[in-house]
């Protein structure tokens, strides 16, 4: 094992009814982070057969059954608590690699957040500025610290976090969505900084291919290339109507991403998945 595992943990929140993509994500981290010698914990809600068949996979799992309507961060709290690296990837698991990761880039992250005391590290782009996963760029990541009034300032698509850090969001909001509504604004009261990659390679390049049950656009297409199965019957491609939703609330929030956050942060409506 190389001076990574001494720095970094891999942790992976699952979702029992996503059986199917978690194991699409543990064949794409064996395809594209072939080299991976860091730790790998899976935080789980229930373990079902379809589960226990892909957990040899990880080195440590953890399992709460409370995780669930809305507190999906209590499991993922049980597994920093297992972390023992000052660093952690957090993500879930429907967040698939379509790209190599590099150990050399993720031990600059580590040097990076200590040189610039950071909390956390977006690892891929944000919102608009996402490059295609048939196209990746081959350039060297670039860094740029962001503003406090960044939506989405804390985020679970950012992958990187010093453990210290992540742990005062999950112990704070069980909601994954306040962990991130919510937690921008706390982060504000917090001493560390927030980077994320603006240009060059993204170095977790993944995709989130499910929005609160469904895919999101261009999903399906990424799947059959890169030959991966899941249950048809339960995840159907998005019709043209979903499409065209999925298009018009992509649009109003680009249109003022800033607003739009901070409006349905403070909806007692608002989705807590």
């Amino acid at each position: 094992m190389g001076q990574l595992s001494s720095q970094l943990t891999l942790v992976v929140s699952a979702y029992h009814a996503y059986s199917d993509f978690l194991a699409c994500n543990i064949a794409l981290l064996q395809k594209y982070w072939p080299d991976c010698e860091v730790e790998k914990i899976c935080a789980l809600d229930v373990e079902t057969d379809a589960m226990k068949a892909l957990l040899p996979f990880f080195d440590k799992v953890v399992v709460d059954e409370t995780s669930v309507g809305g507190k999906n961060m209590l499991r993922v709290q049980k597994a920093l608590e297992l972390v023992k690296t000052p660093y952690v990837l957090l993500i879930l698991d429907d967040f698939l690699l379509y790209d190599r990761i590099h150990n050399e880039d993720l031990s600059a992250m580590v040097a990076f957040a200590e040189a610039h005391n950071a909390g956390s590290i977006s690892l891929i782009y944000k919102n608009s500025e996402r490059q295609n996963f048939n196209a990746p760029s081959r350039e060297a990541p670039v860094l740029k610290e962001s503003p406090a009034d960044d939506p989405y300032r804390i985020s679970l698509r950012s992958v990187f976090w010093k453990t210290e850090y992540v742990k005062k969001f999950a112990d704070r909001y069980p909601s994954p969505s306040d962990f991130e509504r919510l937690g921008s604004t706390y982060s504000l009261s917090l001493p560390e900084s927030i980077y994320t990659v603006v240009r060059g390679r993204e170095i977790y390049p993944n995709l989130d291919i499910i929005q609160r049950g469904k895919f999101r656009l261009n999903s399906t297409a990424f799947l059959r290339k890169e030959g991966l199965s899941y249950d048809t019957d339960r995840w159907p491609d998005l019709t043209w109507k979903d499409k065209a939703v999925i298009t018009l609330r992509n649009r109003i929030y680009l249109l003022s991403p800033k607003l739009v956050t901070k409006l349905v942060a403070k909806a007692p409506w608002r989705k807590k998945y």
